[in-house]
């Protein structure tokens, strides 16, 4: 949320202020490194912040914490997904690992509820930084993005225009260059989503940015 960032306003350490500039509308979810800057300014915005430390908390105790997160949303959300949001055990892969994260289960659980409840316009998924000889963090988002549809995403309700010329390129995270035709992942995306992707004009919704990081 920091407006810049060494001085840089399009560091990446600012992807979240720059999406403020566009849409209103927040949610943080699974966050595990925040600045005091950063955290006044959710609270000056009003913006929720749902700590990883305070759902292992809320599940621990048997509350609702996904009733909470899903009823903190509007009814059309797009959901940024940054895979560190995941702990280093499930996500090693990626350029900013925090101890503490949300395992595989719960972000299921939390996405399938997200997806019942409320119409996902879009979705990215970001933060993926393959290690050589090492191919399950590929498959971990392969399966993310195929549960994810199986939930209740579908690409057909998306207003867009086609990309003929790489139909890998909405999983791409434009920040690292990260080109899952080079990765086990793409394998697994070819063998069960032959058709063409497409990929999403954000400034059609006035909807909600969901964001789900570390």
């Amino acid at each position: 949320l920091r407006p810049s960032y060494e001085g840089d306003p399009w560091s990446h350490a600012c992807a979240m202020a720059r999406v403020l500039d566009r849409h209103p509308r927040l949610v943080q979810v699974g966050i595990r490194s925040q600045s005091a800057r950063e955290r006044a300014i959710a609270d000056e915005l009003g913006l929720p912040v749902f700590p990883a430390h305070v759902i292992h908390a809320m599940q621990e105790r048997g509350e609702d914490w996904i009733g909470r997160i899903v009823d903190a949303t509007d009814p059309e959300v797009y959901v940024t997904f940054d895979c560190d949001v995941l702990d280093p055990s499930v996500m090693p892969a990626t350029g900013t690992p925090e101890p503490g994260g949300l395992d595989w289960r719960q972000v299921e659980a939390l996405l399938s509820r997200l997806c019942s409840q409320r119409r996902i316009v879009g979705l990215d998924v970001s933060e993926l930084a393959p290690i050589a000889g090492l191919i399950h963090p590929q498959f971990t988002v392969a399966k993310l993005i195929y549960r994810i549809q199986h939930h209740g995403y579908s690409l057909q309700q998306i207003e867009a225009q086609d990309i003929d010329d790489c139909p890998a390129s909405y999983f791409i995270d434009d920040a690292s260059f990260i080109d899952l035709r080079r990765t086990a992942a793409y394998e697994l995306f070819e063998l069960y989503y032959p058709e063409e992707f497409r990929v999403w004009d954000q400034s059609t919704c006035d909807g909600l940015i969901f964001y789900v990081d570390r």
